[in-house]
């Protein structure tokens, strides 16, 4: 059952779903947005995509950023742009192989599956990551949702590594480019240490 939660209600016994950090993940949202505009603009890349590139900091222990760029011509044209952002804290027993398997199988399946254009993973403090996925409309990002790569993910992974995860939709309405138009519209929250399973949804005011 899916709870319907207010644009302030506060959930004391699951934190990771208070309003305040909408804030916070969309000004991660947008500099992973931004960082997708510099790859796009760098010019030695491979002749063909997709584009993989993974940043590394040397004084940032076990950081990195890593950007797939699938469909670099759609993704530089000015117009809406369909977005999903993916937040998770990870249990202190994840599977960490079973993660690096199944990462393996979606990134092999980006560069197939149409109107997908970028998927981004960022390493976040504490051993958790965000990702940032840029669709070119809803379609792509419906069909994306329910790929067999996805949903094996989503039914086998997600309860066995993650404590606790909030996905966001949104939209770039004036692209890429301008990120800091960056608009999130619902947050959907899961607590994979309940049983059964917690799940909520917050509609997010513009």
């Amino acid at each position: 059952m899916m709870l319907h939660l207010q644009t302030n209600e506060l959930i004391i016994e699951r934190p990771f779903t208070h309003p305040d950090h909408i804030t916070a993940d969309q000004k991660t949202l947008c500099y992973m947005a931004v960082q997708v505009c510099a790859l796009l603009e760098y010019p030695y890349l491979a002749s063909e995509p997709p584009y993989i590139v993974l940043f590394n900091r040397p004084d940032h222990s076990n950081w990195f950023h890593r950007i797939v760029i699938a469909q670099p011509q759609e993704l530089r044209e000015v117009r809406p742009l369909t977005i999903v952002g993916f937040f998770g804290q990870k249990r202190d027993d994840a599977n960490v192989e079973l993660a690096h398997e199944f990462d393996r199988i979606l990134i092999a399946e980006i560069p197939t599956h149409p109107g997908l254009l970028s998927y981004s993973t960022m390493a976040l403090s504490g051993g958790n990551y965000a990702n940032l996925v840029v669709f070119a409309h809803d379609d792509a990002r419906n069909g994306w949702s329910s790929s067999r790569a996805h949903a094996q993910a989503v039914q086998q992974l997600s309860p066995n590594y993650y404590r606790t995860v909030c996905i966001y939709n949104g939209r770039l309405p004036q692209g890429i480019y301008q990120h800091h138009h960056l608009q999130l519209s619902r947050a959907k929250y899961y607590d994979y240490q309940s049983e059964p399973r917690w799940q909520a949804v917050r509609e997010i005011g513009t």
